[in-house]
């Protein structure tokens, strides 16, 4: 049997050791130490944010701690579009901004029927445009990008699109006049006190092996060309922070980012013309700036995002109607470990509510 490693961490402004209440103790020593034994599992941190306290777990035979560092894949997307909303709010960009009046030279074909890929398409997954492009240099990806052009009308349909990430973060290189990750780290990390959160060209000490679908050693993200895009790398803690400002708005950019931009059909991922408000209905769900928020019934109103690279996979979540967030952080990749991790947070929240943890 695997080992289990746990330890109970709460944040403010600094961070201080508190124990979490025994009950929440006893399901997640039982629930995570489960879930690491399973065979597509490997080790696993969760943190738990809410009204009455935060906590973190560990679990796993590669001993995480509070320092370890996970790569936290597309989340990293959430930070790109927060510099976004900054962008906006100080008025060096509009949403409706065509993407081209801040690229270097000339990109004809980056609309369809005249109707151009827009800046809030960039953050809202809309653009139309492929999931990822080949170059791992600034100017083969433009010479690339020369070359291709949306399949559809931008704004109409949803995907998931590296590209689209990429062109967000040379928008707010060229409007900042820095790199992406200074920009992140100015503006978010160093207000929230993120001390160990990484881009893709540092190498902390701490960073947990990855592994594969498979369970084989997978190769840790070194190129920053994904600066922005998905090569941010940190901890459960870090990140804990990040969902705190997040659950409780604590700023203007903050509510900007998870208010809902479009609706979507659930079953065919089609931009849907009705209001954007919130509203309970499973049969639509909705995106703000790279969040995604989905109402099926009372009470169960979540926004959420996820992530994975070649070796890790990140869940994390808030409930706004129970002011209760997850972060669970795994360095096992795949599809079933994202599912296991969303099946987790349900069953952790729904145990929380019933309780009244």
């Amino acid at each position: 049997m695997q080992k289990l490693y746990l330890l109970f961490i709460c944040f403010s402004n600094t961070a201080f050791a508190q124990l979490a209440p025994k009950s929440i103790d006893s399901v997640m020593v039982r629930w995570g130490n489960e879930l690491v034994q399973d065979t597509v599992m490997r080790s696993l941190s969760v943190g738990i944010v809410s009204a009455k306290g935060q906590w973190a777990y560990h679990f796993g035979p590669d001993k995480p701690g509070s320092q370890s560092v996970y790569e936290i894949g597309s989340v990293t997307k959430t930070f790109t579009s927060f510099v976004l909303a900054m962008a906006v709010r100080e008025g060096k960009c509009n949403w409706q901004d065509d993407v081209r009046k801040y690229l270097p030279g000339s990109f004809p074909l980056i609309e369809y029927g005249g109707q151009p890929v827009r800046l809030i398409h960039l953050a809202n997954t809309s653009t139309a445009l492929p999931d990822n492009l080949p170059g791992n240099t600034v100017q083969t990806f433009l010479d690339t990008l020369q070359k291709i052009r949306p399949d559809t009308i931008p704004g109409t349909r949803v995907r998931h699109s590296n590209v689209a990430a990429r062109l967000l973060v040379l928008v707010l290189q060229q409007i900042y006049a820095k790199p992406i990750a200074k920009l992140i780290q100015e503006r978010i990390l160093i207000p929230l006190g993120m001390q160990d959160t990484h881009f893709a060209e540092m190498n902390p000490s701490a960073q947990m092996p990855g592994f594969d679908a498979n369970g084989k050693a997978a190769a840790v993200l070194r190129d920053s060309i994904w600066n922005g895009v998905g090569a941010m790398r940190s901890t459960v803690g870090d990140m804990m922070r990040y969902m705190q400002m997040l659950l409780t708005q604590q700023n203007a950019d903050a509510r900007t980012v998870l208010t809902p931009t479009i609706a979507i059909g659930a079953a065919n991922n089609t931009v849907l013309n009705v209001p954007v408000k919130d509203t309970i209905d499973a049969s639509r769900y909705f995106i703000s700036l790279n969040w995604l928020h989905y109402h099926p019934s009372k009470n169960s109103y979540r926004i959420w995002t996820d992530g994975g690279t070649n070796g890790f996979r990140s869940y994390t979540v808030f409930y706004p109607d129970s002011g209760i967030a997850f972060v669970m952080l795994s360095n096992r990749t795949g599809p079933q470990v994202l599912d296991k991790l969303y099946r987790l947070g349900e069953k952790i929240h729904d145990w929380m509510i019933k309780t009244e943890q």
